[in-house]
C-alpha cells in the first residue's frame, strides 16, 4: 500500500514540481533570481497546500475508486471535461479530466474526514452542471453517467497584441500561448501563438459563459543568460469586457525580484544575524502605476528538505512574519531586514488594499544576500468591503494586515529578540579578551511600530541584563539613527538592586551559583513625524558597551552591522569583542579555558569557515561549561 500511495503522490505532484522548483538562483551571475511564477503556490509535499495535497498522513486514509463517462445530448463522448469536487468551504478536494472517449477514472487515498459538498462538471461548449453531494458514494453516483447540455455560443473574430513592458520599452512577445478560461478553470478559447510582432488572432465560437473570465498568457523570456517561463493573467467580470481588453493590447508587467550576493570580506568576522536591504517597487500589473501602502511580509519557512541534487523537495511555510515593510508614497520599499543565517529560507507575500495577494518569492534562502531589488506587480480586484477604521488605507487583520486598525500611526509591528554578548578588555582595540563573552550579556527585544507610509513612529526597546562577569562597570547603549540611547550606565547596578550577593564583578557567571533574575526595562524611542526605513536602519541596530564607562577606552561594537563607530571592531587576530545570538543562549562560565571554543565545540568550524558551516552552533552547548539559567 505504501508503494501505491507513493506512486499516486508522484503522479499528482510531478507536473507541479516541474513548474515550481523552489531552489536557489541561477549561477554564473552577480544576481540571484528570486522570482517565482506570479501568483503561484508551489504544491510541494509539506507546504500545507490543501488544494493539491492528497490528505494528511497523520489521519486514517480511505481508498477511493471512481469511474464514469461524460456524454453530450446526442450521446457522443465529451473529452476534456473537468470534474471538480469541493468541500463546503469551497476548497478543491480533487479534480478529474475525462479522456478522449469521455471516460472518467480516478483512484487515490483520502482522509476519512473528507467531506465532499459539490461536484462541478464543466467543458468548453457545454453548460456547467453542479451537483450537491454528502459522501464519496454520492460522487460515484453523480459521475457514473454525465450528460451535458450544449451551451449557447457566439462567434468572435479579433486580434490581440502582447508586449513586455517590464523595462518600459514595450518589446513584442513572440510565441506566447494565449487561452481564455471561465471561472471554473475550463478553457473556452485557445489562440494560435503570437507572431514576431506579438500579434495573435482568434476566429471561432466561444461559449456564452456567465461571470468572470481570465486570459492566460504563457511565454518565455531570457534572464541572466537563462530561458525562463512566465504566466501573465488578465481578468474581467465578463467575456465582453475581457475581449475588449485583449483587443486594446496587453502590456505585460512581470515580477522581477533579484538578489545581490554580499561581498565577502576577510576582515569581517561571521555573524549569526545578517541584514538584507530591499529596493523594490510595488506596481499595478495592468497600468504600471505605483502602489503606496502595500505591505510586504517576509514569512519564515522551516523544515526544508533537499534531494541528492540539492533541489528542494519539501518545506513548511509558516505564518510567522519576520518583518513587514510598507511601500511609501512612491510605491517604493527600501528598508533593511534582519535574517537569522541559520534559518535563511523565506517566502515573500505582498498585500495591498484593492489588489490580489501576490507571492513572488517562495521558499528561497536569502541569507548571504546584501540586496533584494526589482519590482513586484499586483493584480487589481474589485473594491474590498473590509474594515478600515483608522482610514490609513490598510484593512483590519481579518481582511488585511493592519495590526491596529484604530490607530493610523500603526499599520505593522515588527518584533525581534536578540542576545548581545561582549568582551570588555578592549582599550581602544589594543587588547584581547578571554573569549568567554560573559563580561556583558543583555537580551534585547525590539517592537517597531510602522505606519501606512512605511515610516517608523515608535520603537519599544525591552532589555534584560543576563550576566555581568567583569571587573569593569560597563555602560550599555544602543545607537539608532545616529543617536545614542543609554540603557544602563552601569550593568552591575540592576543585579545589585535585585539582591546579588556574590562579588560585584561576577554576576551570573560563576560556576555553582544560582541564576539571579533581573526584571526587564522598557525604553521608548518616538518619532512623531515618522522616520523612513532607509534613515532608521534595521534591527538589531547598533548596540555597544563602553568599558568601565570610560570614554577614553572606546566602544565595543558588533562588527557585522553598520556602525558609525570608527574605532577597531576586531582585535589583531581579526577576532571580535562582541557577538549577537538570534535566540536564547547560555554563555560560558567565568574561567572556562578557551572560553567560547570550549563551551561550544561547533563555534570554531563556524568561525573559521566564515559562517558557512554549523550555522546553528549556539544551539549545541557543552553543558558543563555554560551557566545554567
Amino acid at each position: 500500500m505504501k508503494n501505491i500511495r507513493l506512486f499516486i503522490l508522484v503522479l499528482l505532484l510531478a507536473p507541479i514540481l516541474t513548474m515550481t522548483y523552489c531552489g536557489g538562483g541561477s549561477g554564473g551571475s552577480d544576481k540571484v533570481d528570486l522570482t517565482d511564477k506570479p501568483g503561484g503556490k508551489p504544491s510541494l509535499p509539506g507546504n500545507n497546500n490543501p488544494e493539491t495535497t492528497p490528505g494528511n498522513s497523520d489521519e486514517n486514509q480511505i481508498t477511493i475508486d471512481l469511474s464514469g463517462t461524460v456524454l453530450d445530448e446526442s450521446g457522443n463522448a465529451v473529452s476534456g471535461a473537468l470534474i471538480t469536487v469541493k468541500d463546503s468551504s469551497g476548497n478543491v478536494i480533487f479534480q478529474i479530466t475525462s479522456a478522449e472517449d469521455g471516460s472518467i477514472s480516478f483512484s487515490s487515498e483520502l482522509s476519512e474526514n473528507t467531506s465532499p459538498a459539490t461536484v462541478i462538471i464543466s467543458a468548453n461548449g457545454y453548460t456547467t452542471e453542479t451537483i450537491n453531494v454528502t459522501s464519496i458514494s454520492d460522487i460515484q453516483n453523480a459521475i457514473a453517467k454525465i450528460t451535458l447540455d450544449n451551451a449557447d455560443t457566439t462567434y468572435y473574430n479579433f486580434t490581440t497584441n502582447v508586449t513586455d513592458n517590464t523595462s518600459g520599452d514595450s518589446k513584442p512577445i513572440a510565441s506566447a500561448a494565449i487561452s481564455i478560461k471561465d471561472s471554473n478553470g475550463v478553457v473556452i478559447a485557445q489562440f494560435p501563438k503570437t507572431d514576431s510582432s506579438g500579434n495573435a488572432s482568434f476566429a471561432g465560437f466561444i461559449s456564452d459563459v456567465a461571470g468572470s473570465v481570465t486570459a492566460y498568457i504563457d511565454f518565455e523570456y531570457r534572464k541572466n543568460s537563462e530561458i525562463k517561463t512566465y504566466t501573465y493573467t488578465v481578468s474581467a467580470d465578463s467575456l465582453a469586457d475581457l475581449i475588449a481588453k485583449l483587443e486594446s493590447g496587453i502590456a505585460v508587467l512581470r515580477n522581477v525580484v533579484d538578489g545581490t550576493p554580499a561581498e565577502t570580506d576577510d576582515n569581517t568576522p561571521p555573524s549569526t544575524v545578517q541584514q538584507v536591504a530591499f529596493d523594490v517597487y510595488i506596481k499595478n500589473q495592468e497600468t504600471s502605476e505605483v502602489i503606496p501602502g502595500a505591505v510586504l511580509q517576509i514569512v519564515k519557512v522551516t523544515d526544508v528538505v533537499k534531494n541528492s541534487a540539492g533541489e528542494i523537495i519539501s518545506f513548511n511555510e509558516t505564518t510567522e512574519v519576520i518583518t513587514s515593510l510598507i511601500s511609501d508614497a512612491n510605491g517604493k520599499i527600501d528598508g533593511t531586514i534582519p535574517i537569522n543565517t541559520a534559518e535563511g529560507y523565506v517566502s515573500i507575500i505582498v498585500k495591498a488594499n484593492g489588489y490580489e495577494e501576490a507571492k513572488p518569492v517562495v521558499c528561497k534562502d536569502i541569507s548571504g544576500l546584501s540586496l533584494i531589488d526589482g519590482q513586484i506587480v499586483l493584480k487589481k480586484q474589485s473594491e474590498p468591503t473590509g474594515i478600515d477604521n483608522d482610514g490609513d488605507g490598510i484593512l483590519a487583520p481579518n481582511e488585511g494586515t493592519d495590526v491596529n486598525d484604530n490607530d493610523a500611526s500603526v499599520a505593522a509591528i515588527n518584533t525581534a529578540s536578540y542576545m548581545f554578548a561582549f568582551e570588555d578588555n578592549y582599550d581602544n582595540g589594543t587588547k584581547k579578551g578571554d573569549a568567554d563573552f560573559n563580561d556583558a550579556v543583555v537580551k534585547v527585544t525590539y517592537k517597531q511600530y510602522v505606519n501606512s507610509e512605511g515610516k517608523t513612529t515608535k520603537i519599544e526597546i525591552i532589555t534584560k541584563p543576563l550576566a555581568a562577569g567583569a571587573g569593569y562597570h560597563n555602560k550599555f547603549a544602543i545607537r539608532i539613527a545616529g543617536k545614542d540611547h543609554v540603557i544602563y550606565a552601569n550593568l552591575h547596578e540592576p543585579f545589585r538592586a535585585n539582591g546579588y550577593t556574590k562579588e560585584d564583578w561576577n554576576c551570573n557567571t560563576a560556576k555553582g551559583y544560582a541564576y539571579i533574575d533581573v526584571p526587564e526595562k522598557t525604553t521608548v524611542v518616538e518619532y512623531p513625524e515618522g522616520i523612513s526605513a532607509k534613515d532608521l536602519g534595521s534591527m538589531p541596530f547598533d548596540p555597544f558597551i563602553v568599558p568601565n564607562n570610560d570614554s577614553w577606552r572606546g566602544e565595543v561594537h558588533i562588527p557585522a552591522f553598520n556602525t558609525t563607530y570608527t574605532g577597531a571592531l576586531v582585535d589583531s587576530e581579526n577576532f571580535p569583542w562582541a557577538i549577537v545570538i538570534p535566540e536564547d543562549w547560555q554563555w560560558p562560565y567565568e574561567g572556562t579555558t578557551n572560553g567560547i571554543y570550549t563551551a561550544y565545540k561547533n563555534f570554531e568550524s563556524w568561525y573559521e569557515s566564515k559562517g558557512t558551516m554549523n550555522k546553528d552552533w549556539y544551539t549545541y552547548p557543552e553543558r558543563r561549561h555554560v551557566f545554567k539559567r
